[in-house]
């Protein structure tokens, strides 16, 4: 489980890999499960991927349903509210496949409404609220579990304790959370999770679906070599317990530490975070071209959401959280994949202070 990312199709060669939120390199014992598949005559059927997957997720197998993506997950329940009328409950960082979507609906007529963000946390009670007493038809709430950007931890248990005293339907997209934290699969009645973003394959996902939920209408069938990739990555999630969340915590906290004395540095997401997860912005900079230095340094991370930003437009997210336009267009997103080893730490921060003083001698 030592494994870099350095041989990473996006980023082919790259000695560090720091964008595990945009997407996880394909780990080796993954793929040695999905080669294994593409050779045997017959491999794992959908009911018996979709037993093992419902086993390690920790629901019923009837819950698991195929989609080929984390975003085709969130867009299932969100067509299911369009049409079906109900109501949509969201907040303003949501990802991209969620917020573009329910805008989308919300220029349409379709009634949305949008909560508040106190240091990018939904409040409970505001969605308390909102919901009012049980109504006769289905509200969707649709909330984040952990911010792409941020790392922010929304506060699922009480969530989705609200959803369940005012007869709310609660979506959970919980697909940056899944990896390195414990999300109660019990609690939302839909929550969305992707193969890619646990060191899995892309093209297969999994929306988990509560018997009292309505479904989606039509599912997914990826094939057998995917489906087995899933299933081998939410294995490798089962195996990596306490020991290595808190190293790869331990690592943030010693990167976020060093980078944050550096002239000019901000760290976003105040509040419990995703372990491995830092967001730091350096205002008057471009954070597309401090992303290119650092690139040609041997360094991969990402500038605001590898989603949904434009080049250089200011990050959504970071505007919604409270940043200024200048902080959120200077942001630098840095997501680990695994613990950092010795000296990666000293290594990073020098590479950044070099990409900062190249760029402050270029600028006019």
């Amino acid at each position: 489980m030592g494994e870099r990312g350095c041989g990473h199709d996006a980023r082919r060669g790259c000695p560090l890999y720091l964008d595990a939120a945009a997407t996880t390199p394909l780990h080796p014992r993954v793929l040695s499960r999905i080669r294994e598949a593409l050779a045997a005559k017959a491999g794992r059927g959908q009911a018996e991927a979709r037993d093992r997957a419902a086993e390690l997720v920790g629901v019923v197998p009837e819950a698991i349903w195929f989609v080929p993506s984390g975003s085709a997950a969130n867009n299932a329940v969100l067509r299911l509210a369009a049409d079906g009328g109900w109501p949509v409950v969201s907040q303003p960082s949501e990802h991209p496949s969620v917020l573009r979507p329910l805008k989308a609906l919300e220029a349409r007529g379709h009634p949305v409404h949008w909560l508040g963000l106190r240091s990018g946390r939904v409040d409970p009670g505001e969605l308390e609220r909102v919901l009012g007493s049980p109504g006769t038809r289905p509200v969707l709430v649709s909330i984040m579990a952990v911010n792409h950007e941020t790392g922010l931890r929304q506060p699922v248990e009480a969530i989705g304790e609200v959803c369940r005293q005012r007869g709310a339907l609660f979506h959970c997209d919980a697909v940056q959370a899944w990896r390195t934290l414990d999300v109660d699969p019990s609690g939302p009645h839909y929550l969305s999770l992707s193969a890619h973003k646990l060191e899995g394959p892309k093209g297969v996902a999994a929306l988990v679906v509560d018997a009292r939920a309505p479904r989606p209408q039509a599912e997914f069938d990826p094939g057998p070599a995917l489906l087995e990739g899933f299933v081998a990555a939410l294995e490798l999630r089962r195996e990596r317990g306490p020991a290595w969340r808190a190293a790869l915590e331990d690592s943030r906290d010693a990167l976020q530490e060093r980078l944050a004395a550096l002239p000019g540095a901000r760290v976003h997401g105040s509040g419990p975070r995703a372990p491995g997860h830092l967001c730091v912005s350096f205002a008057g900079f471009s954070g597309d071209a401090l992303v290119s230095e650092l690139d040609l340094q041997g360094i991969a991370c990402s500038s605001g959401s590898a989603c949904s930003s434009g080049a250089g437009e200011p990050s959504p997210v970071l505007l919604a959280t409270g940043a200024s336009a200048a902080e959120a267009t200077g942001s630098l997103r840095f997501s680990l994949v695994e613990p950092l080893l010795g000296g990666d730490v000293e290594h990073v921060a020098r590479c950044l202070e070099r990409a900062l003083r190249r760029l402050a001698e270029l600028a006019p």
